[in-house]
């Protein structure tokens, strides 16, 4: 197993949009378990998310939800940017989608453990 950077920190849409998808072709490589997940709100007031975690072939539902409109703090605050443990699988055309209640003011980091 090695450590990997899913997504190493993108900008926050604000409708849905897909962040990472599991590569069909990917050497080596036949799953990678996302271990973590963080959120900077770099705006001044809360901010809310919604995070899918949709399986190949899927579409973005309430059974592939991991977060649903959860309340990120404002960075600026003194707040440290909330970190969640996560034990997601991703296989092959897995994806993650997300979205935030305004665009471009909340970060998105995902980090994860690939096996072969």
């Amino acid at each position: 197993m090695i450590p990997f950077a899913i997504i190493p920190g993108s900008l926050l849409t604000g409708s849905l949009a897909t962040y990472y998808t599991m590569p069909a072709n990917n050497p080596g490589v036949k799953q990678i378990v996302m271990t973590g997940m963080r959120f900077l709100n770099s705006d001044s007031v809360n901010r809310t998310v919604t995070v899918n975690v949709v399986p190949p072939g899927g579409t973005a539902s309430l059974a592939n939800t991991r977060f649903k409109t959860l309340t990120i703090p404002p960075a600026s605050a003194g707040n440290p940017p909330p970190f969640f443990i996560m034990d997601d699988v991703l296989v092959a055309g897995s994806s993650i989608q997300a979205q935030a209640d305004a665009p471009n003011v909340v970060v998105l980091s995902a980090n994860g453990m690939t096996y072969p």
